[in-house]
């Protein structure tokens, strides 16, 4: 029989969830994502009186993960997120990212971007220009610390850096 049969699925689930019942416990299964879909509906049409309602189940890991990235893509749309990533990755990369199809690469692309985030962050709360800033006010890429490093209160000298 097809694992990703309906009956299967079905059969699975009668049979736990009358061995769950005999010995007084909750049955907690793990399923990946299509199975877990066709899973819930078949609990979601049982009768509250059902063995099958004290069936618990779960989405597994890979796939919970999947579905979490493709959430933060669903709810970010619309924010800029997208046009973010571009800058990195190619616009195909960010479609599959966005939906949890790519998930390497989406948890990759969200360290990326919260490490951005912190940095202009704490550049704000500890005065220190970006290094875009710095070049705008050169006019060349180079930065020297010494000029950006507020020395009055500590023990360090400019010229030790």
């Amino acid at each position: 029989m097809n694992p990703s049969d309906l009956t299967c699925i079905n059969s699975t689930l009668n049979f736990i969830g009358k061995h769950a019942k005999a010995q007084h416990c909750v049955p907690i299964l793990t399923f990946d994502q299509p199975l877990y879909w066709k899973a819930m509906n078949i609990i979601k049409d049982e009768p509250l009186n059902s063995p099958l309602k004290s069936v618990i189940l779960r989405l597994g890991g890979f796939h919970l993960e999947m579905s979490f990235v493709g959430g933060i893509g669903h709810l970010m749309e619309g924010s800029g997120i997208t046009e973010l990533l571009e800058t990195v990755y190619a616009p195909n990369a960010v479609t599959h990212m966005t939906s949890g199809k790519a998930i390497a690469r989406a948890v990759r692309a969200h360290f990326l971007i919260d490490t951005a985030l912190t940095s202009i962050i704490l550049s704000h709360i500890y005065g220190i220009p970006l290094p875009d800033e710095i070049e705008n006010e050169t006019g060349t890429n180079d930065i020297n610390p010494a000029n950006y490093i507020n020395t009055d209160n500590t023990d360090i000298n400019a010229e030790d850096l």
